[in-house]
């Protein structure tokens, strides 16, 4: 009899290890497919990233930058919208959305670094800026680079791009592009989502996109009626009266353009 108990308790033990065992890999599983959501490829479900009928034009861009950069750049301004313009074309962004991110990480001061060390116009931290340079096959040396206007564009834009596919809603992604990723995406893993830390950052950039346009549009405005009237040729004196101001480098290399 205490021989049958011993195989009976024993018997109870065994099943109660498989169905750990069972219950440890259910786990994993579904670890594992969650991961696997956030891996592949997702495109946002609202409209805060996308190109449309109403995006700015070139002219509109460059007025912005006329209107925002330093004196250094301001004549570069034309270069540098096409250059967005062109980036937010092959990636599928609405250029307004680009600026207002822009106004909101560094106020277009291509000098502008962070406490934690994030550098340009659309603040990017050093490390950030080799993984994207080296995942698009982009040149990039040293932090130094990324106070170049053009450079830091290109990065900030691909940057975004990847964001967009790996997070389901803007809100998320622009959440991603402040904490970084791997806070997001452990917020996401334990069943919810609260960017309550950087409520204010998304909702102002999600805003500031509407108040580019406006902006935008309405220098262009200005300056074709000054073009009309005869005045400078380029809309960067047509809307400023400008000291002699330091030449800057010249448009961006091809290779930027990807």
């Amino acid at each position: 009899m205490a021989v049958v108990r011993k195989r009976l308790r024993e018997g109870v033990r065994l099943r109660r290890d498989r169905v750990q065992v069972l219950r440890s890999f259910a786990r994993q599983f579904l670890w594992g497919v969650a991961l696997l959501g956030l891996v592949f490829t997702h495109e946002v479900s609202d409209e805060s990233f996308a190109a449309g009928p109403g995006n700015m034009t070139v002219a509109e861009v460059e007025a912005v930058f006329v209107k925002r950069l330093p004196a250094k750049w301001k004549p570069r301004a034309r270069a540098l919208a096409e250059h967005l313009h062109h980036l937010c074309e092959r990636h599928g962004f609405d250029p307004a959305f680009v600026l207002s991110l822009i106004h909101k990480e560094s106020s277009f001061k291509p000098n502008a670094r962070s406490k934690v060390g994030a550098v340009g116009l659309m603040q990017f931290l050093p490390t950030t800026a080799k993984y994207v340079a080296k995942r698009n096959k982009l040149p990039y040396r040293s932090r130094q680079d990324l106070k170049d206007p053009f450079v830091n564009l290109t990065l900030g834009v691909h940057y975004l791009a990847y964001l967009r596919r790996k997070f389901e809603t803007t809100d998320q992604a622009l959440a991603a592009y402040n904490l970084g990723p791997t806070r997001v995406r452990v917020m996401i893993l334990n069943g919810y989502f609260d960017p309550g830390p950087v409520r204010k950052y998304v909702d102002d950039i999600k805003a500031g996109r509407s108040s580019m346009k406006r902006e935008g549009r309405e220098l262009a405005t200005v300056a074709s009626y000054a073009a009309a009237l005869s005045g400078p040729e380029h809309l960067w004196e047509r809307l400023t009266l400008l000291p002699e101001a330091e030449a800057a480098p010249a448009a961006a290399p091809a290779v930027y353009r990807k």
